[in-house]
């Protein structure tokens, strides 16, 4: 049976299950593309998914940094050896995720902020 499109106030998401984090639960990632497969405007399933993509990049994209944040944190107070094996993952990992998070916090030279991709982006 073919679901209607939800009315144009309704959020473009489920909302998420009161006891879980949101965009946690598998089953609700599961729901919302079932529910989103049935969406018979081509126009209405494009924009929804392509705004459920830009807020999973957004996650994704701060997860990573928490990610190495926690690896820097960690290096502090032990080789890095040692962080990788405490993490699961090599040594070459952990010194590339320590690398990430120093660039992360590294300050922009010529705006005082942005990443080091753009710091290398604005000297050239």
């Amino acid at each position: 049976m073919e679901q209607s499109p939800p009315p144009e106030d309704a959020p473009a998401t489920p909302p998420p299950a009161a006891d879980k984090p949101a965009g946690r639960a598998a089953g609700d990632n599961a729901a919302f593309l079932a529910w989103l497969e049935t969406v018979p405007d081509p126009d209405q399933r494009y924009n929804i998914a392509t705004s459920a993509l830009a807020e999973h990049q957004e996650m994704v994209t701060r997860l990573s940094a928490m990610r190495a944040g926690a690896v820097a944190d960690a290096s502090s107070a032990a080789p890095v050896s040692e962080v990788a094996r405490r993490f699961g993952v090599s040594r070459q990992r952990a010194h590339q995720l320590l690398r990430e998070a120093k660039s992360r916090a590294k300050p922009n030279k010529t705006t005082g902020g942005g990443t080091a991709g753009e710091e290398k982006e604005n000297e050239r």
